[in-house]
C-alpha cells in the first residue's frame, strides 16, 4: 500500500507542484481512501520523506547494491 501511494505521488509530481497535490488527490490516484493514507503517513511531508528514501533505495539497487545494509552505506544526498 505504501508503495502504491509513493508511486501515485511520483506520478502526480511529474504533472503538478507539490503544493497543488492534495492528500485526496494522492489517495484517489493510488486507489485508496484518505483514511488509509493516514494509516501509513502522518502527512504529505512524511510521504515526501518516504518517497525520497524509496527513490534512493531504488537508485542504489540500479547501481548494484543488493540489500538495505548496502544502501545504508551510501552517502546522504
Amino acid at each position: 500500500t505504501e508503495e502504491n501511494y509513493i508511486q501515485a505521488f511520483l506520478s502526480l509530481m511529474r504533472k503538478h507542484s507539490i503544493d497543488d497535490i492534495s492528500i485526496g488527490k494522492i489517495s484517489l490516484t493510488a486507489g485508496y481512501t484518505r483514511n488509509t493514507f493516514y494509516i501509513h503517513f502522518e502527512n504529505k511531508s512524511d510521504l515526501l520523506i518516504k518517497t525520497l528514501i524509496y527513490e534512493r533505495i531504488e537508485a542504489a539497487k540500479s547501481l548494484g547494491y543488493k540489500n538495505a545494509s548496502d544502501c545504508n552505506r551510501l552517502e546522504y544526498f
